[in-house]
């Protein structure tokens, strides 16, 4: 059973942790430069911002968030208890009072928070900048792009902690979830797009939904395509969806929640089978 205290003196120590770390500072301020740079370049090209404009970097800052945030949440969460494995202090905390599965779940909490809190600077920041240069760029939006990127964190949070609770050494881990990382947001949809076009659109639609759940960075382009309403321009797989499958809003958030409660899930599997071995 979750014990509450324990917990939150958990997220609180990883809060403080996470903030502090150099990764999480370092993609703040990448993301913030990017952001500006796209801007930037969308006004170049127009001289303004009207709608085309903005609505170029609107799609801009998605794939933005869609490349930096997995990248980021994995670096983190798989770095999260192999690290403090190797130096002792994970053992350490297993011999207090409480369950390797509550210091799991507080560690992934207080990480999630400080991504969230990261975020929150990296996009309010952009949008507050934005919204001084034109009215075209809406509160709603920015706020359904952080809302999604949140919930992308925590996706790629969680598959890197099962990463790092079945790793043996930093550098493992790090090589691993850069490889998931490539995979998700590069050649899965690549892979997907081609067999696609190999069986000429004859896809189920059951089949290409299950495939289209089984990435949480389509699970928030698709979503964020309906309520954005953004076109075919966030992604590569985008184009197919419309002519294939159009899964609800509801399936689509489900899916990204389950992302982050199943791998967590694992965790929890993983530390009993441990503590049994």
């Amino acid at each position: 059973m979750l014990s509450a205290r324990n917990v939150l003196i958990t997220v609180e120590k990883e809060f403080l942790e996470t903030v502090r770390n150099r990764w999480l500072q370092g993609f703040v301020l990448v993301f913030l430069i990017l952001s500006f740079t796209v801007a930037a370049i969308a006004h170049w090209r127009t001289d303004s911002f009207d709608f085309d404009t903005v609505h170029r970097i609107h799609v801009s800052l998605l794939n933005l968030c869609l490349l930096l945030i997995p990248l980021m949440a994995l670096l983190l969460g798989s770095q999260n208890v192999v690290a403090e494995r190797a130096d002792g202090f994970f053992e350490l905390m297993c011999t207090y009072p409480v369950s390797g599965f509550q210091l799991m779940f507080g560690k992934f909490l207080g990480a999630w928070a400080a991504l969230g809190t990261g975020l929150l600077v990296g996009v309010g920041v952009t949008g507050l900048s934005l919204a001084l240069f034109t009215q075209s760029i809406g509160a709603g939006v920015f706020l359904a792009l952080l809302v999604t990127s949140t919930g992308l964190a925590g996706a790629f949070l969680a598959v890197g902690m099962v990463i790092s609770s079945r790793s043996r050494s930093r550098g493992s881990a790090l090589v691993t979830a850069l490889v998931v990382w490539l995979l998700a947001v590069a050649v899965y949809d690549m892979v997907l797009v081609q067999a696609i076009v190999a069986w000429q659109g004859h896809v189920h639609p059951l089949a290409f939904r299950a495939a289209l759940f089984a990435n949480p960075v389509d699970v928030v382009r698709v979503l964020l395509t309906h309520w954005l309403g953004l076109g075919i321009d966030v992604g590569t797989n985008t184009g197919m969806l419309e002519v294939v499958t159009t899964p609800s809003t509801a399936s689509l958030v489900v899916a990204l929640v389950l992302w982050s409660v199943l791998p967590m899930l694992v965790c929890r599997y993983k530390l009993h089978s441990s503590a049994r071995g």
